[in-house]
């Protein structure tokens, strides 16, 4: 009795490891066609973000704008245009400036007799350029952001 359940068991065994050196032998095959799980595979989209800045050409009025997140330098570049007009009278915006990676502001000035606009990878670097020659620009008139570079 002892003797045939051990043929038994020894049967199941020569049965046993062909199947598993054929599962052995396929899972390479099956990890490298994507079949055996593991982390999932993304496709990541590009974000980009533009500001843009324009002139009445009377020195009269600045207009800024900023796009937002987009899926294209050029669908940043345009939305960027489209706020700049938008938040100027009369102003031909044509200086947009877009980035997929790090963060872009921009902020009018004015002064007597004139008017600008500032940017910058920064809030600081943007009022900085801004307040050169004088004039002011008020923080709370900055506009931008940041996408990540990944």
């Amino acid at each position: 009795m002892i003797k045939r359940g051990m043929d038994r068991v020894g049967s199941m065994l020569r049965m046993s490891i062909p199947a598993l050196a054929a599962v052995a032998l396929a899972s390479p095959a099956l990890a490298q066609s994507g079949v055996i799980s593991g982390p999932p595979q993304v496709k990541v989209e590009p974000v980009w973000i533009a500001v843009a800045g324009g002139f009445d050409g009377g020195g009269r009025n600045v207009g800024v704008g900023y796009s937002g997140r987009r899926n294209s330098r050029d669908a940043a570049e345009q939305a960027a245009l489209r706020a700049c007009r938008d938040n100027g009278r009369g102003v031909q915006c044509r200086e947009a400036r877009a980035s997929d990676s790090g963060c872009l502001y921009i902020v009018p000035g004015t002064r007597r007799g004139g008017v600008t606009w500032g940017r910058g990878g920064t809030r600081e670097v943007a009022l900085s350029e801004c307040r050169r020659g004088g004039y002011t620009c008020n923080s709370n008139r900055l506009i931008g952001g940041c996408v990540s570079g990944d």
